[in-house]
């Protein structure tokens, strides 16, 4: 479809776009799927941390999600009503699907023009699945603010051997949790959303 609207730059790059947003989709699902096993590893991690958190850990906890939860739950919700609005855009709008794509057999008529209805409905849905992604990919970041935060207020009450050496065995810990992540590459395509909820 992007061929034959090469001559509309504003059709070109309609069509570019949106494919760009589902490859990406795809894309970091693969990449998800791929490391399924160390993200695991990462949220039992901070699952244990959470059950023997003590009050004040988890009053530092509380006052990163409450900074980040909105930011995100504002994306996402935003990225939803935009996925639902295109995919029922054919019931207020002159067309019969979703997206104005061109296919080189008649869709106006049963099974096709659902098949294709329901194709890109799944297309605009897993373009709307990466905001939620991007989220979970972001909670350990934001859980080692928050570490970082509570090891901050711990440095500053230090008073002996044992107590820097507990601090610096805790930031051992959290360097050993950013070295995971530094390596992904899912990192770098979510530098954004990071950036922006911090």
């Amino acid at each position: 479809t992007a061929y034959l609207s090469r001559a509309n730059f504003m059709e070109l790059t309609r069509f570019i776009c949106f494919a760009a947003s589902s490859g990406h989709a795809i894309i970091k699902m693969i990449v998800c799927r791929w490391h399924q096993q160390e993200y695991r590893e990462l949220i039992e991690e901070m699952e244990i941390f959470l059950t023997y958190a003590t009050c004040r850990e988890r009053e530092v906890l509380d006052v990163c999600v409450r900074k980040a939860a909105p930011v995100h739950l504002t994306f996402n919700i935003i990225g939803l009503v935009a996925g639902i609005s295109y995919i029922c855009g054919p019931i207020i709008l002159d067309q019969n699907l979703p997206t104005e794509t061109v296919y080189p057999f008649a869709t106006d008529h049963y099974p096709a023009l659902q098949i294709i209805y329901l194709m890109q409905s799944i297309s605009v849905l897993q373009c709307c699945t990466v905001g939620p992604l991007d989220g979970q990919v972001c909670m350990p970041f934001w859980f080692n603010i928050a570490r970082l935060k509570l090891l901050a207020s711990d440095m500053r009450k230090i008073s002996g051997v044992d107590d820097l050496n507990a601090c610096i065995k805790v930031h051992q810990d959290i360097l050993r949790m950013n070295h995971w992540k530094s390596k992904r590459n899912l990192w770098a395509s979510t530098w954004d959303t990071v950036s922006s909820c911090t």
